[in-house]
């Protein structure tokens, strides 16, 4: 562990009904400051920081609810009717694989003020992204269905 006293300091949010683990961090005050930037968001219910060693157990050092937050947005991904295929490592990053990205999921990037090449390289966002049961599941489902149908396989 990289800090003397061998704590972590989890950073999670909450929609309402559910923590979800956002980021560690070796600091209490980069977490803290981590907490209050998602809380100024606007898109958490509250938010708290964890603070986890094996000496001293697992405490909450931070907690803060959002006044002002009305509940979750419903976020969807888009009816697009191509997805660009990906069979080297390298066009995951090219034009015609971000474009199906920003196609896809304008309504998150929009949201999250981001742009398909961002998402890719914001490990913050692409957890976010995996934790959400709905979105998620559904934007692969409906690229691997595209590919699937070009490439005639099932």
């Amino acid at each position: 562990m990289a800090n003397l006293a061998g704590k972590t300091f989890e950073v999670q949010t909450s929609d309402g009904e559910r923590w979800i683990a956002a980021d560690v961090c070796e600091a209490r005050s980069a977490a803290v400051s981590q907490a209050e930037n998602l809380l100024e968001t606007g898109r958490y219910a509250a938010v708290q920081v964890i603070s986890d060693s094996e000496h001293a157990g697992t405490e909450v050092v931070f907690e803060q609810e959002n006044e002002h937050w009305i509940g979750n947005k419903e976020i969807n991904i888009a009816g697009i009717t191509e997805a660009a295929m990906c069979t080297r490592l390298s066009d995951y990053y090219d034009f015609p694989a971000r474009r199906t990205v920003g196609r896809l999921m304008r309504q998150y990037l929009d949201e999250y003020g981001l742009s398909a090449l961002e998402l890719a390289f914001d490990a913050s966002h692409l957890k976010l992204l995996e934790n959400n049961e709905k979105l998620f599941p559904r934007a692969v489902q409906r690229v691997a269905g595209l590919q699937a149908k070009e490439t005639e396989t099932d």
